[in-house]
């Protein structure tokens, strides 16, 4: 007797996605920054720029930062929460690249609405904490206290 798996539907419509279809591929598009990417030396260094980026004020609802040891990640936040930042446009494919391996599998970048200091919203990508909220402090200092305490 022979088993055989049926694809589902949704599973095939993934497979013939082209990058051009496909919501996730890296594209040129607005980013948002909350933490050492948020300095334009850094940025430019990772993304490799030759010269340093345009980085303008952005806010992005609905998200709250934690800190996974110095670091600040951004996870998702109740209702009226704001975490302030910088945005730039991604130029290039390769550039989204370099930033998301900087980042690492420790985060991913999703889709999210940021407003610039005039209003304006545009729709962008923010790289999210891809791991457990358990591991997360509420400040930089309280990750210290809670690591001190664990000795």
């Amino acid at each position: 007797m022979s088993l055989r798996c049926k694809e589902s539907s949704a599973s095939l419509r993934l497979k013939n996605l082209t990058p051009a279809d496909d919501p996730y591929a890296p594209r040129p598009m607005w980013y948002f920054f909350y933490g050492t990417l948020k300095d334009p030396s850094r940025l430019a260094a990772i993304a490799e720029l030759e010269k340093l980026p345009n980085l303008i004020y952005a806010k992005v609802h609905h998200v709250e930062l934690r800190y996974w040891g110095p670091y600040p990640v951004l996870v998702y936040g109740k209702t009226g929460a704001v975490v302030e930042g910088v945005a730039w446009f991604a130029p290039s494919v390769e550039v989204i690249n370099r930033l998301r391996a900087y980042e690492t599998n420790a985060y991913y970048d999703e889709f999210v609405e940021m407003e610039f200091k005039d209003g304006e919203k545009v729709m962008g990508r923010a790289f999210k904490w891809a791991g457990d909220e358990e591991d997360l402090a509420e400040s930089p200092k309280s990750y210290v206290e809670d690591w001190a305490d664990s000795d």
